[in-house]
This record gives structure tokens, C-alpha cells and sequence, in this order.
């Protein structure tokens, strides 16, 4: 529920039970100490004075936090005898104030919040009937208080990764089922500037026909509704007209969500690598973090920095065989499982600088 909502809403309520106020009291589990309150009818001086004092020797607080299940209200704990002779009590009454009618509208480890009607000593105790019906409403309140929070949650969640995204020094693209673009972070939008490739409202466009193509079928086995067999995605090498060095897209597929009708739908995720900007990956880093051997190592960096296992061969006069071989322990120690995933991992291992050492001798 929007917070901003909250007040219009406390007044609302409060008028349908006929009470004098309400507030909407958030307190830590273990100390009732105040966290937050929002409240409708009382003046904001009583409540600074109950936030800051009058809360830690408030009876109904205390009793609330043992009793998180039910309704709570003074007679519970509280008769009108020991109404009269309590401190708390006779501070209410200043600002016109004496019962009240609560129930838990929020709770775990930490915290607890509770809802709660107050009425002036004229205004009598709640009534029974009064009761049942403000039971009847907790549960909403609560349900709303839930869905407040897992709104808030996933707004974190997403301004945390939208900073994670826009900090990195590969650019990102998600496209939708339909191939549309619909995120690239600052990176992405710096190098599809029309260099090799371009962002459009209907997708990526590449220059180099060939490369075009290759992308167009990866997309259609990644975006094709219903098919049995999931394509892993695969490694692009983009050619750039300006002659620096060309980019790698990497093209993954995103887990399937099921929409309407119960049809599932995938995205894709495109990791765009500038190889004229690489950033530096050690050995003995990937060593330390995979288990991986010096040559096996070096293996991964080669790949993740475009060269193709032959080129590999060539320069090292290594085996094909020999290669494939350390290929397949590199792919089990980092648990991936082809060429496109262990550069996507390559990638987000390397540092924001300098160069990837590509010397595999």
C-alpha cells in the first residue's frame, strides 16, 4: 500500500468506529521502543511526548507484545481502578484520551506494529459488537501492511541492482520476447553507437551482415515459445568500422516466465564486451577463485578475450585435443557449460582496468 495513502486511511477508520484518533504504532520487538508512528487526531507535540517517553511505561504496549494474536484492548490488563491511579492514564487524560481497542498488524523477529482506535473518557469503552468488527478489519490492514513491504523490498532490491548494472564496465542489454530492448545500462548505450551495432526501438541492429544473421537465429532458438529443447545462447564477435577491436555479445538466455493463459515467455540477456577497454584478468586470481590450473587458467582468459581454439592451437602448438581437454576441466571447476557462459564468468571476474593477459604459452 502507497504510504502515502496511510493517513487518509487512518482518518477513514477512525470515523467509522467513532473514535477520537488513531495511530499506526511501529515499535522494535524485544524493547517496545518506538521505530515510527503514523496517527490521525492526535497533535503532534502528545505524540513526540509518547515517542520519547511515555511509550517505554505504556501498559498496552507491553501487554500487545505478548499477545500478537489477538485484539487487545484496556480491560484485558488494565481495570478502571487501576486506570485511575496509573501515570500513563492520567497523561492520556490531559490530551482528552483514555480507551483504546488494537490489534498486531505487522510482526516478526524485529519488529511489531500495531493499530490502534483511542476514544475520550466520555466516549465510553468500545463496545462488544464494536470489537468483532474492528477484528473483521485487522486482517486488511495487515494484508495491506504485507503488501507495503514486499512492494518496498522490491524496490530495493531493484534500485540495488539498477546501481550494480550501471557500475559495470560491460554493457547490458535484456531483450523481451518480442526482441525489443527494454534495459541497457550506460555502458551499452556508449557502445551501440554505431560502431559495429546500434540500439533501436525494435531490437539491436548490426552492420556486418553475416554477424546480423548469426544473432538473428541465436534470438529466434532463445525466443521461440514452447520449444522442447532450450538453447544455451552462444558467443558473437561484432566487426566495428572504425577498426578498433571488435565487440563480444554474449547472448544467454533469461529463466521463462509464465504469463497470460499460462504461456511462457523468455527474455534474453546480451553482455557486450569492448575488447579495446578489457579489463584485467590474472591467473592467478582465476587460479585462487576456480581451482584452476596456470595453463588452464590461461585457457579461460584466451577464450573470454575472443581467440577461437584453433587460434589458441596455433600460437601455443598445443593439441586441438589437449585444449578440448582443458577446456572440459576449466568448464567443471567454474560449473559452466560452454564457451558463451564461461565468458559471461570471465567477464564479471575481471577488474575495471588495464588489459587481459592473453600470453597462454
Amino acid at each position: 500500500m502507497d504510504e502515502a495513502l496511510w493517513p487518509v486511511v487512518l482518518e477513514r477508520i477512525a470515523q467509522a468506529f467513532g473514535a477520537r484518533a488513531i495511530n499506526l504504532q511501529l515499535v522494535d520487538s524485544q524493547s517496545g521502543a518506538s521505530l515510527r508512528s503514523l496517527s490521525h487526531g492526535i497533535p503532534e507535540e502528545r505524540m513526540q511526548d509518547y515517542q520519547n517517553h511515555y511509550i517505554m511505561v505504556d501498559p498496552r504496549v507491553s501487554y500487545g507484545l505478548k499477545h500478537p494474536d489477538r485484539l487487545i484492548y484496556d480491560y484485558l490488563h488494565t481495570s478502571e481502578a487501576e486506570m485511575d491511579r496509573d501515570p500513563y492514564y492520567a497523561w492520556l487524560e490531559q490530551g482528552d484520551f483514555r480507551y483504546y481497542l488494537a490489534g498486531t498488524v505487522l510482526q516478526d523477529d524485529a519488529v511489531q506494529a500495531f493499530a490502534a482506535l483511542q476514544r475520550s473518557p466520555k466516549q465510553e469503552h468500545f463496545l462488544t459488537k464494536e470489537i468483532e468488527r474492528f477484528g473483521q478489519l485487522v486482517p486488511h490492514l495487515r494484508r495491506a501492511m504485507q503488501i507495503g513491504r514486499l512492494v518496498n523490498h522490491c524496490d530495493l532490491r531493484l534500485s540495488a541492482s539498477e546501481e550494480v548494472l550501471q557500475s559495470l564496465t560491460l554493457g547490458i542489454v535484456i531483450l523481451n520476447p518480442s526482441g525489443k530492448v527494454i534495459y541497457a545500462n550506460e555502458t551499452a548505450s556508449r557502445l551501440a553507437t554505431g560502431d559495429g551495432l546500434t540500439l533501436t526501438c525494435h531490437g539491436i541492429a548490426i552492420a556486418d551482415r553475416a554477424t546480423a544473421g548469426h544473432l538473428g537465429h541465436l534470438l529466434g532458438c532463445l525466443l521461440r515459445p514452447g520449444s522442447d529443447v532450450p538453447s544455451p545462447g552462444g558467443r558473437l564477435v561484432v566487426p566495428r568500422q572504425s577498426g578498433r577491436r571488435p565487440l563480444i555479445l554474449t547472448v544467454s538466455p533469461l529463466p521463462a516466465r509464465t504469463h497470460a493463459f499460462g504461456l511462457e515467455r523468455s527474455a534474453v540477456l546480451i553482455v557486450m564486451h569492448d575488447q579495446s577497454e578489457q579489463a584485467i584478468l590474472d591467473p592467478g586470481l582465476l587460479q585462487s577463485l576456480y581451482g584452476l590450473t596456470t595453463s588452464e587458467a590461461k585457457l579461460a582468459i584466451a577464450i573470454s578475450g575472443g581467440m577461437k581454439l584453433k587460434q589458441i592451437s596455433d600460437s601455443t602448438g598445443r593439441s586441438s585435443e589437449t585444449l578440448r581437454s582443458h577446456l572440459k576441466q576449466v568448464f567443471a571447476k567454474t560449473g559452466t557449460h560452454s564457451q558463451a557462459e564461461l565468458v559471461s564468468l570471465m567477464l564479471r571476474t575481471s577488474s575495471s582496468n588495464g588489459r587481459a593477459e592473453t600470453d597462454i604459452e
